[in-house]
């Protein structure tokens, strides 16, 4: 039986309605809500604070679009956020001799990943997974350490700290 109400959820500022067939998990963690459910429109779809973050259905086509600068001679790779994984997956399997570091905040949302969408890339001996921060893990990471860096965060990670993650960048 589909869930009578109406999830909304921005993309861009606009308000987006979708439809929820059933939600596998819902909770608050330590930073956000995380909500994992089945939607009409997208399939399988995982919401921060009731902001879509990646779905079933589109995927591929946002995965992509992230790693368009990705080169065969890329070898270490750095993952802003991406706790749900899937980044880091579609990237192991376009350039299967990456590393990759994956840096995201909350662990809540890389153990709900595993456990309600089946996602097991983080076992995967070429990914590090660290727990922190993205902008204090770039203010002590040497640029030199990545080829190339995916940003892949909620909708206004950076706020006022533009700043910290400029200064990487031109580092």
């Amino acid at each position: 039986m589909a869930h009578p109400d109406i999830q909304v959820v921005r993309s861009n500022g606009v308000p987006l309605s979708v439809r929820i067939n059933g939600i596998r998990t819902e909770f608050q963690s330590e930073y956000q809500r995380i909500i994992v459910a089945d939607t009409e429109e997208f399939g399988w779809a995982l919401f921060l604070n009731d902001d879509i973050q990646c779905s079933e259905s589109d995927r591929a086509l946002y995965d992509n679009s992230l790693l368009t600068k990705l080169a065969p001679s890329d070898r270490r790779l750095l993952i802003l956020g991406g706790g749900d994984g899937m980044v880091a997956e579609t990237a192991l399997g376009v350039n299967p001799n990456l590393d990759v570091t994956l840096v995201d905040l909350d662990e809540a949302v890389i153990a709900t990943c595993r456990t309600y969408l089946d996602q097991h890339i983080y076992e995967d001996p070429r990914m590090t997974v660290v727990v922190d921060d993205a902008l204090r893990f770039l203010e002590q990471a040497d640029p030199g350490t990545f080829d190339g860096v995916v940003v892949d965060l909620t909708d206004d990670p950076i706020g006022a700290d533009l700043k910290a993650f400029q200064i990487f960048i031109e580092r």
